[in-house]
């Protein structure tokens, strides 16, 4: 014999029916039961198949909450509620099912919900039929409309005063409302499967941490709002971090655009406004120097007007060879410089390459060390490693020393498992400077390739005017001016940019640290709800003591 319990709080259970018509060998015949619950604690005995588990699952099915007993629809029913059923030892076929539930809600009223199970007609499973004692209303289930204003689960909700909160989804990217079938989980025990097996098999619907939340809804913590606020913070902190991220790169590519290198900062997550405004944009000279765009452009000004004096000049003198060759002798010294120290600069960048390829490689090799280290862990230590270490083998019955099996343990094991975590990280650092310098080289190359191109072009230049007339002399200096008044106008814009850029920085840094603040503050209060969970405790001990002295008596 089996027996089953059913308790229910905030909704009392009057009664559950179901009528069932099959085909028997006298033609079509009725069949079916009624079950009338008292107030208080019911419960349910009878032989086994003796149609208990029927009662609860119809109870379910009227609720909408057949997903709790691990499926959907007429599936989680038993086949003779809604295929076949026996009597007087025959196998007779059902033509219709139907299953009903009388409720007194948390608002003193009464309820009959009706739902259809099998029928010969065309008829949908997922409507619940209503009936108030003066008219009938339809109310859907499982379906797109179930928690609107058409729903039954938004019904169920407002006549027993349950609250339908929104919390935060799995992917973190949007809320989702706490089901009726997730709070009413906590509502039914069943013998065979208990409460915690019911609870266990409770649709998540997408919502993260599905159970906490509904623990925490059921006990009434302040944590469920708390949480749900914090999970609010969270995903707006991500936002903004995923934000922060794209300005950055696409700060990063003009600034690359601009043959330009960009300050070192933080790119995951917003920095102080103090950091932001330290922010700024510089050109790595041939010593591998910055030179920040605030200086280069005063430099690139001066050597513009530099270029108009000797334009000028040779305009009043008309004399240039001289200072051509001088010129054409010092660019081809400059460009010689240029090329040698590229061919370095390059050099080290591929060393450097191959230096990260490397740190890579060993990050990756640990990773998979530490996946291993922690496989074996799961595995259990206390096996007998002293017999395994004296096993032989089994064709030639010669011994087989395994290899310091007999010292494996669980200290060990999390020792190297730490020290490995240590070298990851230290790879980790490894990889984020090699990159970094990396950047740096790019940054340098493209300083060269830049300087190197406009070399060419005024040697170029000076060759032609020293074959050309005197009153064509002064293109290169005019091709050169056009170059630097370029290249000015790129870095003007670019610095217009980056303010702009760092103002929107700013914003987002201010948002940020304000829903820092906020999420510190709201786990602080988390803590409050530590008493009520004791309270509860006790409660639920004294309930249980004083039922079983009710069942012994």
């Amino acid at each position: 014999m089996k027996t089953q319990s059913l308790e229910v709080d905030k909704m009392h259970i009057n009664s559950v029916s179901a009528t069932i018509t099959a085909g028997t060998e006298d033609g079509l015949k009725p069949f079916g039961f009624e079950y009338e619950f008292k107030p208080g604690l019911n419960i349910l005995t009878g032989d086994n198949s003796s149609g208990k588990s029927t009662i609860l699952s119809c109870i379910y099915y009227c609720l909408g909450m057949e997903q709790l007993m691990g499926s959907k629809g007429t599936n989680a029913l038993s086949p003779a509620l809604h295929q076949v059923l026996n009597f007087d030892g025959h196998a007779c076929n059902i033509y219709e099912s139907t299953c009903s539930l009388t409720i007194t809600a948390n608002n003193n009223n009464q309820y009959t919900l009706t739902r259809r199970i099998s029928s010969s007609d065309e008829i949908t499973i997922n409507e619940i039929l209503i009936n108030d004692g003066t008219k009938t209303t339809p109310k859907f289930v499982h379906s797109a409309r179930d928690h609107g204003d058409q729903g039954f689960y938004q019904w169920l909700a407002e006549i027993n005063g349950l609250e339908i909160l929104n919390v935060e989804s799995f992917n973190n990217e949007s809320t989702k409302p706490l089901y009726m079938q997730n709070i009413f989980s906590l509502a039914f025990i069943e013998q065979t499967k208990g409460w915690s097996d019911i609870f266990s098999m409770m649709p998540s619907f997408g919502i993260k941490d599905p159970k906490q939340k509904v623990i925490e809804y059921s006990l009434g913590l302040n944590s469920l709002a708390l949480n749900m606020k914090l999970d609010k913070i969270k995903s707006d902190k991500n936002q903004i971090k995923e934000k922060w991220k794209r300005i950055d790169n696409d700060l990063k590519y003009r600034a690359q655009a601009t043959q330009l290198y960009l300050s070192f900062f933080d790119k995951n997550k917003p920095i102080p406004e103090k950091k932001i405004e330290a922010i700024y944009a510089a050109e790595l000279n041939h010593e591998e120097n910055e030179v920040k765009t605030t200086q280069l452009t005063k430099s690139l000004q001066k050597e513009i007007d530099e270029s108009n004096k000797r334009i000028k000049k040779t305009e009043i003198t008309g004399d240039t060879s001289e200072e051509l060759i001088r010129n054409r002798d010092k660019i081809r010294e400059s460009l010689e410089t240029f090329l040698s120290e590229r061919n370095d600069a390059f050099e080290s960048y591929e060393e450097e390459k191959i230096k990260l390829e490397k740190f890579k490689s060993s990050l990756y090799f640990t990773i998979k060390d530490i996946q291993g280290f922690q496989d074996v862990k799961k595995l259990s230590i206390s096996r007998n490693w002293e017999i395994l270490s004296t096993s032989r083998c089994p064709v030639c019955e010669n011994s087989v020393e395994n290899k310091k099996d007999s010292e494996l343990s669980r200290e060990n094991i999390d020792k190297s498992i730490a020290f490995l975590k240590s070298q990851k990280s230290t790879y980790e650092k490894y990889i984020e400077a090699s990159e970094a310098v990396l950047e740096r080289y790019v940054s340098v190359l493209a300083y060269y390739d830049k300087s190197i191109s406009l070399k060419r072009t005024q040697l170029d230049s000076i060759y032609k005017d020293l074959n050309s007339p005197s009153s064509q002399s002064v293109r290169g200096e005019f091709e050169l001016q056009a170059e630097l008044k370029y290249r000015l106008n790129d870095i003007n814009q670019f610095n217009s940019y980056l303010e702009s850029t760092k103002s929107h920085l700013k914003e987002l840094s201010k948002i940020y640290f304000i829903l820092d603040r906020e999420e510190k503050r709201l786990k602080n209060l988390v803590s409050g709800d530590e008493e009520k969970i004791i309270q509860f405790k006790r409660h639920y001990i004294s309930l249980l003591d004083s039922l079983v002295i009710k069942v012994m008596a």
